[in-house]
């Protein structure tokens, strides 16, 4: 039987006197297989993948809301799958029927090769810490690590074993002692990760586990998650909606949106070759920009024929697909918004229109309109403090100004007297020209960092435009 731990949010009952507190989530209340002696997951060799995920899917109100469907993946062993996904789309579903707490319509959940469907969530070796750590707050950080073990009636002298190996891993041998109550958001989640990792599951389940932390305390236990890991070769399934901790965590992404897996793939190569115009718009920041038109071979290069525009990439052919496809059909051209270069306008392919310049750290985001089309570009800049031209005295003294933006030329940020990033400026030999709201620019574009594809089923074509040698 599974427990979850109500104590210490909205509308939960106090324990009885003397009773042993509720078991916090994910923790699974049931004797459990065997306690080993190794504290380190074992390998598995043979071959099938640690979990198997075919067919999956969840209804609800007899089939008229589906939260899950028909979806199939597969975790390695020591391999870390992160679901990727805006709020709504299945993730936590999907974790759930894993781990048990809910039964699938249909389709099969295999661990190790055996079938778990009809094995009880206690039973089944699966660990989950949700976002909401709840640790027990009146409880040592010792008794919070070794809660698991002694549900399971494990020996004493292998429970102080574990906890100890477990503290040294998750640097809490300092706080063994402390209440964990007293201890900060990052400290506690580590708690809550070893509290589940002494019980060697054989999959570990992370259903956003860094959203209840600060922000700056995210990027060091995103380390510390990476770096168990990689110690322990865990077999991890980590659900986020945000991409940085997907991207920086995990060996794979699949990315889900309404009850489906749009792409499962590599990190790198899913950022780089989104397989869907959904997923190109939702990775990355800002995403891809997506253009919408016909191509056509002509004359020194390939031309895109836009509702409102036209351009023509040059040195480059269309490949074999897109010529036995015929001249109708209709493509989207993606391309990333630190692949668009800024240049005057008698220098672009085309021509677009400044709507306003974001200044973000060491980064500006421009953004801009081509004919009604939305775009966005980015700089690079360096601050420099610099008296703000046009401010009064009062505001000169504290004025710092963006400088040296780099795209295809070299640009500078001039603050207005609002304090915001009025104009850019391009001190060029070829003639200034000003980048404030509503100033026309060239853009460029080089073809070889094109993504096509399909205008209608808007699956991304494994052919991009060719090269032609000068």
């Amino acid at each position: 039987m599974l427990r979850l731990r109500a104590s210490g949010g909205r509308g939960s009952a106090p324990n009885p006197a003397g009773a042993p507190p509720r078991t916090p989530p994910g923790e699974m209340i049931s004797p459990g297989p065997p306690h080993q002696e190794s504290a380190l997951p074992t390998l598995n060799r043979s071959g099938i993948p640690k979990l198997e995920v075919a067919g999956l899917t969840k209804v609800y109100r007899d089939g008229a809301v589906v939260a899950v469907d028909d979806i199939s993946f597969t975790v390695e062993s020591g391999e870390t799958l992160a679901l990727l996904g805006p709020s709504g789309c299945g993730k936590s579903t999907t974790l759930n029927m894993i781990v048990g707490l809910e039964q699938p319509s249909s389709g099969d959940i295999r661990i190790d090769g055996r079938s778990v469907i009809d094995v009880p969530a206690g039973r089944r070796d699966v660990g989950l810490v949700f976002q909401d750590y709840a640790v027990f707050a009146a409880m040592s950080v010792r008794d919070n690590l070794a809660f698991g073990l002694k549900v399971r009636k494990t020996d004493k002298a292998v429970v102080r074993s574990e906890v100890h190996k477990i503290a040294e891993l998750l640097g809490l041998t300092e706080c063994l002692d402390i209440k964990a109550g007293r201890l900060s958001g990052s400290e506690q989640q580590r708690v809550a990760i070893g509290r589940t990792l002494v019980t060697r599951p054989a999959l570990l389940l992370l259903d956003e586990p860094l959203s209840n932390l600060e922000a700056s305390a995210r990027p060091a236990v995103r380390q510390e998650l990476r770096r168990l890991q990689q110690e322990l070769h865990l077999s991890i399934i980590y659900v986020t909606h945000d991409q940085t901790e997907a991207l920086s965590l995990a060996d794979r992404v699949a990315i889900m949106n309404h009850g489906k897996i749009i792409q499962a793939e590599e990190t790198l190569r899913i950022m780089q070759f989104p397989g869907h115009v959904q997923v190109a718009q939702f990775l990355g920041s800002p995403p891809m920009n997506i253009l919408r038109g016909r191509l056509a071979d002509a004359e020194g290069g390939v031309k895109f024929t836009h509702a409102a525009f036209t351009v023509l990439f040059p040195a480059c052919t269309l490949p074999a697909l897109v010529r036995e496809r015929g001249a109708n059909k209709q493509y989207a051209l993606g391309f990333r918004a630190e692949d668009l270069t800024l240049v005057p306008p008698e220098q672009g392919l085309w021509q677009g229109e400044i709507l306003g310049v974001e200044i973000r750290g060491g980064d500006a985001v421009v953004n801009l309109s081509s004919h009604g089309s939305p775009l966005q570009c980015v700089v690079e800049h360096k601050l420099k403090a610099a008296p703000c031209a046009g401010l009064p005295p009062t505001r000169n003294a504290g004025g710092c100004n963006p400088s040296g933006l780099k795209t295809g030329t070299t640009l500078t940020a001039v603050r207005s007297a609002d304090g915001l990033p009025a104009a850019l400026e391009n001190p060029s030999a070829s003639g200034d020209f000003s980048l404030s709201k509503g100033t026309p620019v060239g853009l460029t574009l080089a073809p070889e960092t094109v993504v096509l594809f399909d205008g209608d089923s808007n699956l991304r074509l494994e052919s991009a435009f060719v090269p032609v040698p000068q």
